[in-house]
Order: structure tokens, then sequence, then C-alpha cells
């Protein structure tokens, strides 16, 4: 049985530790959930080099933590106004999806454009990796969430973080990477950007998050309630190969 683990408004580091931590130790199957934590953090992917992908005054002047995660993707600015949507999958639990980038982010655009038909929002899309949300067949495509992957020989990780809001100062801290999606076309982040209370207003992010739910309910069968607090000591265990971690930008390592 798949099992689900709710954490709301929860450290972003010790969230991603913790996925870590039950992706390289463990054979069950999670689905992690929730808003992510009031302090605005900057969450950098496993090749992110600060200087190269972060305005670093920006950050410091912001007091904004910075913590490296352990799968690849970009890089993204998250607070209480992101939901956190996590899938730690053994290979056996999706048989007919091979584990490799491409079929998982399918398989993922898949579901979430269910759970948006859920919503009454229509204009969502899988586009080069990235979700996107288009008024028209014409209109400019802006991103509103960020994914990330780690895989392994027999488990994945599949990550995302969808903006229902965002601090636009946050935004600013992050610098245009020099490999951007075609669809970009240059774009800064003010008019590449996008956020889910624009598109729904009728909504809360706690419908997104039901909305999520519900799917993975439907396409799953009945989910395994998991406290938060129960997958926390797998962090801790000594032989645990710990990517995810603080980045001091005032003190870089050497």
């Amino acid at each position: 049985m798949l099992r689900i683990v709710r954490a709301p408004l929860v450290d972003t580091l010790l969230r991603l530790q913790a996925e870590e931590a039950v992706f390289r130790t463990e054979k069950h199957n999670y689905f992690i959930i929730g808003r992510a934590a009031r302090q605005a953090t900057v969450v950098l992917g496993l090749s992110g080099q600060p200087d190269q992908v972060l305005d670093v005054p920006r950050v410091l002047t912001a007091r904004l933590p910075v913590v490296k995660r352990f799968s690849g993707g970009g890089h993204v600015v998250v607070d209480s106004n992101s939901l956190l949507v996590s899938f730690v999958f053994g290979r056996d639990i999706l048989p007919h999806v091979d584990p490799y980038p491409r079929p998982i982010m399918n398989w993922s655009g898949e579901l979430y454009q269910r759970v948006f038909a859920r919503l009454g929002l229509q204009q969502f899309h899988l586009l080069e990796n990235d979700y996107v949300l288009r008024a028209s067949p014409h209109a400019p495509a802006l991103k509103f969430a960020g994914n990330a992957q780690c895989l392994s020989s027999d488990r994945w990780v599949h990550h995302t973080s969808f903006l229902w809001d965002f601090e636009p100062s946050n935004m600013t801290c992050l610098r245009k990477p020099a490999k951007a999606p075609e669809y970009r076309a240059g774009r800064e982040h003010d008019s590449f950007l996008t956020c889910l209370r624009e598109w729904c207003p009728w909504h809360t992010i706690d419908d997104v998050e039901d909305a999520v739910v519900d799917e993975v309910r439907a396409t799953f069968g009945p989910l395994q309630e998991v406290p938060f607090a129960e997958i926390v000591p797998a962090v801790s265990r000594t032989y645990l190969p710990r990517h995810t971690r603080k980045i001091n930008l005032e003190n870089p390592p050497g």
C-alpha cells in the first residue's frame, strides 16, 4: 500500500533530508505532500553552484536560508504559499513506466492534468519538462511549478514545488539560468513565472492539496497514513550518504 505522509509547514531542510533518507534506506513507497515552511528558503539542485545561479548579495540581504537538495533539476524559492509534492517510489509500483526521466515526467504530467481538471483548470500542460499554464494555444506558456528527480538502480524520486503564490522580490534572488527551455524565449522571471492563485482564485491552496490527494488515491487505491515524525529518525542513520545540506553563502566551502 502506498504510504502518504502529510508534512505541512515542515522545515525545508528537514523535509528534504527525510525524503533523501527514505529514498536511500527504505523499500516502502511514499507520497509526501504539504505546504513548505513559512520561512522563505532557496532550494538548489544538486549541481547548482551558488555564485552561478544566485544573486548572492540579494540572498544575503534578504537573509534567506539556502539548501542544496539531493536531486537534480533547477532552483526555486519556496515558502508557505508553495505546495510540495514528492513521490518516492520503487520500480515495481508503476511497472508500465520505464524508470527514466522522460517516462516519469510523462506519467506525472498525466497525473497532474487529472488533478487540475478536478479544479476546473484546463490550461495545464507539460512542456519541455515544465508544468505550465497557457491561456490559449498561441499565448505564452507560464511556468508555475518546478520539478526535480533522483534515480537509483531500484528507486526514484519525483518532486514538485507548486507556486500557489510567491513574493516577486524573492524570485529576483535567482539568476537567469545559462541553459533554459526554448519556450522561455529569454524572458525574465517576472514575465516567465505565474502563480496558481491567479488562475483559479475561487480555490485555495488547501483545495489544490486535496485534489492531489484525491487523484493519487483514485490512481493507487487506499493510502496508508504515516506521520512525518515517523520518517524523521531515518535522517540520523549514520551510514546514510547525505547530499541534502544547508549552504553558508558567507563562508562557502573551499
